[in-house]
C-alpha cells in the first residue's frame, strides 16, 4: 500500500471511528452559524516529492518557504469548512550513479477548499472549555506554477494548472476563546507529473507542506455551542 493510500485510509478510518463513538455534536442556530468564522495566516517550509528527489537529502535539496492565508467557517463543534490560498517555493535535486545529473526550482500558489474535522470534539465529550484541539483535513483546489528544470545542462521551463487533494492533521490551542495557534502537516497531492517539468517513473508529484499558523475568532464560539448544548 502507497503512503498516500495509507494517509486516506487512515484519515477516513478516524472520521468513522469518531463517527461511530461520537459523544456530542453541537449544531448553533443559523444566526448564530452565520458569525462562527475565523481569519488567519500560516507559514512553513514545504518539501516536494517526485521524481527529482527520490536520491537527494529532503532537507538539503528539496526544501523551499511557503505561507498563506485562510478562513474558517465553522458548521458546529466538530465540523467546520476551510478556504485556503497559499504561495510558495519550489526545490529538487537528484544525483546518482545511474542517472544524470537533475535539479529544478520554481514557484506555485494554490487555492483549496478543505472540510476540517476537530477528532478532539469527535472522538471525546464535547468540552466548550477545552484548549488543546487535534483535527484533520481534506479537500479539492487547483494549484498553478511556473518551473525550470536542468538535465546535464540542458534548460527546459513550463508553466502549468492542476487539480490538487489535500490531506492534513494537525493541533492547536485556544486562547480566551479568541486567539488560536496551531502546527500542521498537509500533503498535497498534485494531479501531474510535470511539478519539475520532468516526466520519469513517476506519475504524481507531492508538496508536503508544515505550517505555524495563528488565526483569530470572530465570534464566542465556545459560549454559543455551550448555549446550544444546554
Amino acid at each position: 500500500m502507497t503512503t498516500l493510500k495509507k494517509a486516506f485510509f487512515l484519515f477516513f478510518f478516524l472520521v468513522a471511528y469518531g463517527l461511530a463513538t461520537a459523544q456530542e455534536t453541537v449544531f448553533p442556530s443559523w444566526d448564530e452559524f452565520a458569525g462562527n468564522w475565523q481569519i488567519g495566516v500560516n507559514l512553513g517550509p514545504d518539501f516536494y516529492y517526485g521524481d527529482m528527489n527520490k536520491k537527494g537529502s529532503v532537507i538539503s535539496h528539496n526544501v523551499s518557504i511557503a505561507g498563506g492565508v485562510f478562513t474558517t467557517w465553522q458548521i458546529s463543534n466538530v465540523f467546520g469548512l476551510r478556504g485556503e490560498l497559499l504561495i510558495g517555493g519550489l526545490n529538487g535535486k537528484n544525483v546518482s550513479d545511474n542517472e544524470p545529473h537533475r535539479h529544478f526550482n520554481g514557484v506555485f500558489s494554490d487555492i483549496v477548499v478543505c472540510a476540517t474535522i476537530d477528532f478532539s470534539n469527535l472522538m471525546f465529550r464535547f468540552n466548550p472549555f477545552r484548549k488543546v484541539h487535534v483535527y484533520g483535513t481534506g479537500g479539492i483546489g487547483i494549484i498553478s506554477w511556473s518551473s525550470s528544470s536542468y538535465v546535464n545542462g540542458n534548460k527546459l521551463s513550463g508553466n502549468n494548472v492542476a487539480a490538487i487533494f489535500p490531506v492534513g492533521l494537525g493541533v492547536f490551542y485556544t486562547f480566551a476563546n479568541r486567539l488560536n495557534i496551531g502546527v500542521e502537516w498537509t500533503t498535497r497531492v498534485v494531479t501531474s507529473d510535470y511539478l519539475d517539468q520532468y516526466h520519469a517513473r513517476a506519475k504524481l508529484d507531492f508538496i508536503n507542506y508544515i505550517s505555524f499558523w495563528t488565526s483569530m475568532n470572530f465570534n464566542q464560539l465556545k459560549n454559543i455551542f455551550k448555549k446550544s448544548a444546554e
